[in-house]
């Protein structure tokens, strides 16, 4: 454990004094509140409500002008502005019939947008006034209103799922090319070798992912912290959207979750990298080596705009199983979408997977540390 200790203490000094870091770690919350200022104006903007159009049909002018201000009264109460366009008005949002029936009574004919409870009784109100004032007798005034069309239920959980996602993407991409570029950087300079004669290759391994893996968690508690104060800050003025997209960085169960499954991924992939930076003899080998791990990284992130858009429902339950995917499926799908077997057999795989990788790269670094033994010797035979 001291070992272990001991290098992974240098890795995170190696990177947390160069100031290029905590550069780049402050950027994280710069960006997290430019969006939601942005979301904010954009709130702001879409709040300022549109008047309504509505057209109103009549024989009668008196009963154009009352149903008029029947639903201009209703627009101001309801803090909603409302412009009455002529009859022949193109297009408008809502079209009002007026028209008396065989029976006596005012039919009052709905096309488009729906009137709210308080224009028809607005419009009752005034229609009887007038028809009793004209006539000398009320007349029972009938609405009919276009169908109210089924909605499914709203998922307003779906962005702050896909920020959630998309920001522990960024995280991980840059801690697993900090992870390659360690491993890397002390095969060219030949340190790799004096290491390996002083610790095991597994102390190595697990040295380095706990270094790297702990600059990771400080990046991440940053920006969760960023998108966490951003979610609850009173400061924003039309927060409608900022509460959609950050909603779930509020909510500490979903972070905890995303934070297990953070470290369970980057624990799977590093592994994977640092056994192709053992088997690469410089730079340009460990950077073509390591794009197929990037490139499924890359078809990860598509998945995930995929089910953003609302195409990748039904495949979540085959990729849960699939240990590349399942963390990130895992923090995708909606709660209680995924049956509990599946979410095992995903996350079994991914120990599984990170257990195979760890093996692999010790042992690429022992083979590795035997060829540096073995040339010496052979040089000197020679």
């Amino acid at each position: 454990m001291r070992r272990i200790a001991l290098i992974a203490r240098r890795e995170f000094v190696a990177y947390a004094s160069v100031p290029s870091f905590w550069i780049a770690l402050l950027m994280g919350p710069m960006l997290i509140v430019a969006a939601a200022v942005g979301l904010s104006a954009m709130g702001a903007h879409a709040s300022s409500p549109h008047p309504q159009t509505v057209a109103i049909e009549a024989q009668d002018p008196a009963w154009r002008a009352a149903a008029a201000g029947a639903v201009q009264e209703a627009g101001r109460l309801e803090h909603h502005p409302v412009a009455v366009a002529a009859a022949s008005a193109a297009h408008p949002e809502t079209t009002l019939g007026l028209a008396r029936s065989a029976e006596g009574a005012l039919q009052i004919d709905v096309q488009g947008q729906r009137l709210s409870d308080v224009t028809l009784a607005l419009l009752r109100r005034d229609l009887d006034a007038r028809a009793s004032a004209g006539e000398g007798a009320s007349a029972p005034v009938q609405v009919t209103q276009p169908a109210i069309p089924p909605k499914p239920p709203a998922d307003n959980t779906r962005f702050a799922r896909f920020s959630m996602t998309a920001l522990l993407w960024l995280v991980l991409v840059g801690s697993l090319g900090m992870l390659l570029q360690a491993v890397v950087r002390e095969r060219s300079n030949r340190a790799l070798e004096s290491l390996l004669s002083s610790v095991r290759p597994s102390d190595l391994v697990l040295g380095k992912l706990a270094g790297v893996g702990a600059l990771s968690a400080v990046v991440v508690a940053t920006w969760l912290c960023s998108g966490a104060l951003v979610s609850g800050s009173p400061l924003l003025g039309h927060g409608d959207a900022v509460a959609i997209l950050f909603n779930g960085f509020g909510s500490l169960p979903y972070v905890a979750t995303a934070v297990s499954l953070f470290m369970l991924t980057f624990a799977m992939y590093g592994t994977a990298l640092i056994g192709i930076g053992a088997l690469a003899r410089d730079v340009p080998a460990a950077q073509n080596f390591s794009r197929p791990v990037f490139g499924l990284l890359l078809l990860v992130f598509f998945v995930a705009l995929a089910q953003f858009a609302g195409m990748g429902d039904d495949n979540l339950r085959t990729l849960v199983l699939f240990p590349p995917f399942t963390p990130f499926v895992l923090l995708l799908a909606k709660p209680g979408a995924l049956d509990p077997v599946s979410v095992g057999i995903g996350l079994t795989g991914m120990l599984g997977v990170t257990a195979l990788a760890a093996w692999l790269g010790s042992h690429a670094l022992r083979s590795e540390l035997r060829f540096q033994i073995r040339r010496p010797l052979r040089a000197g035979a020679a």
